[in-house]
């Protein structure tokens, strides 16, 4: 939707003349939220879309995943097998607002470059997280997730 606005109403031109610099730009607006980046992409490009969605993934992290939820929160079987099979959580499968806050966990499971893994371990951000979840859910996911998400994590700083 972002690109289309940079395009259809010239505002592009107001921030880059280069054409090459605007097709880098507009693609990787496109794609900095899609599920996957698009294919056949030159490697500038790609890079660029890559760098972009860790960044704002990482912002989403740090900045809004803590959402009150409900006392005695159920984690889907849906969602637990995505972080089983370290996957993005599917929107089809965040059934409420409480669900949310694993779809953006599992952010992780698409991040790029070792600095965004060190960035979120260091801000502690998602101890705060299954903390917050482990007082307001009994699920019999919960500890399990946790433990995927940090392995995880650890796997891709080293």
């Amino acid at each position: 939707m972002g690109d289309v606005i940079l395009k259809e109403n010239n505002y592009i031109n107001e921030y880059e003349t280069s054409y090459d610099n605007q097709k880098l730009i507009i693609a990787t607006v496109r794609n900095h939220n899609k599920l996957e980046i698009e294919r056949n992409l030159d490697d500038k490009t790609e890079l660029f879309c890559k760098i972009v969605r860790d960044a704002d993934k990482v912002d989403i992290l740090l900045t809004q995943s803590l959402y009150e939820i409900s006392d005695n929160y159920n984690i889907s079987d849906n969602i637990y097998k995505s972080f089983k099979n370290h996957e993005m959580v599917k929107n089809k499968d965040v059934l409420s607002e409480d669900d949310e806050i694993l779809r953006q966990v599992a952010f992780i499971f698409d991040l790029e470059f070792k600095e965004s893994f060190k960035m979120l371990k260091q801000s502690n951000i998602l101890c705060k997280i299954f903390n917050y979840i482990k007082s307001n859910s009994n699920s019999k996911y919960i500890e399990e997730i946790e433990k995927i998400v940090f392995e995880y994590i650890e796997k891709h700083i080293y």
